[in-house]
């Protein structure tokens, strides 16, 4: 039954058969008949995309994902068109949908991607009894459009869009920047370093969105490897060093950071300045010390630092050994031995290596 009902939906361009298609309760019909849009010839009329649109806001996710590639195949600019203008009150209506479907997440997704000024306050709204997850889109949304961090508190947002309202330069389609804090992913690069120190998932999602930011993030980097949090400043170099060449301008700052009083914040600075500068030699010697010391945590810092070097630490290859011989720690014996097969030396081999440069 449905093979008819697909076949109906391609071969039928009108209008009217296309919104009662994408109003159906099935949602494999409503997904055939986002795709369709793809050969129904009228695509180019706004009233026609915009059925399309909406459709991002689909209840179900299936629906809203074959909107988005559809989308991106035939109406690439689709956020700046007329349609999209046309989408918006649909849209809107859409935030306030409070079931455990995808209706508000792909509002939210849309309407970030329109920044049409009419979504600014709905959007403050919807963040007042919007769950955590969506929470965080809204944020998103509302920074992106913005311009300006605020946080989680909808009145703190509220007061920000009546004071704006008469100097803010709100149009559709318009960022407004009200920050020198370059934004990534909806959050200003300050914010992904503040949470850098948190436990578990927050902590390691920062560290990932600051080494995608690259470039961006390199002066907030450069200033904060003095930051008096240890544990944010632990973080830093290890961050530029990901980041590689690009990161130049630090290497004063984390040449001065290798004499930082915390063992983890200078070996993460050598390993930065090797991973930037190509200096492996002066900084591997170094780390080499780290690993004859009586501190487990340095010892199993600098044996993870030489991992990450790769192929450039197999002059390291005989003192990782010796470690992993006199090596109580679990811990520390399992660093060894990672960085020993990550610097191209098999410790399933046994022996002693015969690479012995330091």
């Amino acid at each position: 039954m449905f093979k008819k009902i697909f076949k109906k939906i391609r071969a039928n361009s009108d209008k009217q058969e296309l919104i009662k298609s994408l109003q159906n309760r099935d949602w494999n019909i409503r997904k055939e008949a986002v795709r369709s849009f793809e050969s129904s010839g009228k695509t180019e009329d706004p009233s026609i995309l915009k059925l399309l649109i909406v459709a991002l806001a689909d209840d179900d996710y299936e629906v809203h994902k074959a909107a988005e590639k559809t989308l991106e195949k035939i109406a690439p600019t689709w956020p700046t068109t007329d349609a999209a203008s046309l989408a918006v009150p649909d849209l809107i209506q859409a935030l306030k949908y409070d079931g455990s479907g995808y209706t508000a997440f792909g509002a939210v997704y849309a309407l970030r991607k329109i920044k049409d000024k009419r979504s600014l306050e709905p959007l403050i709204v919807a963040l007042s009894f919007a769950n955590h997850g969506l929470r965080d889109k809204i944020i998103a949304a509302l920074t992106e459009l913005t311009g300006t961090y605020i946080g989680e508190n909808p009145a703190q947002w509220q007061k920000w869009l009546e004071d704006s309202k008469g100097t803010a330069r709100l149009g559709p389609k318009e960022i407004i920047i009200h920050t020198n804090d370059p934004l990534f992913e909806g959050r200003p690069i300050s914010y992904w370093i503040s949470v850098l120190s948190s436990e578990g998932y927050a902590g390691t999602n920062a560290a990932s969105m600051l080494m995608e930011a690259g470039e961006s993030a390199i002066p907030q980097l450069i200033g904060n490897l003095k930051n008096p949090d240890a544990e944010v400043r632990k973080m830093i170099p290890l961050i530029l060093g990901k980041i590689g060449p690009a990161a130049i301008d630090a290497v004063r700052a984390l040449t001065q950071s290798c004499n930082d009083s915390y063992p983890m914040v200078a070996i993460g600075a050598r390993y930065a300045l090797i991973m930037i500068t190509g200096a492996v030699d002066e900084h591997l010697r170094v780390l080499c010390k780290y690993l004859e010391s009586r501190d487990v945590v340095s010892r199993r810092s600098a044996a993870h630092a030489i991992e990450m070097i790769g192929n450039k630490g197999l002059p390291a290859a005989r003192k990782l050994f010796e470690m992993r011989q006199k090596e109580t720690d679990p811990a520390a014996h399992q660093a060894a031995s990672n960085a020993l097969q990550r610097i191209g030396w098999n410790p399933a081999i046994g022996g002693m290596p015969d690479i012995d440069f330091y």
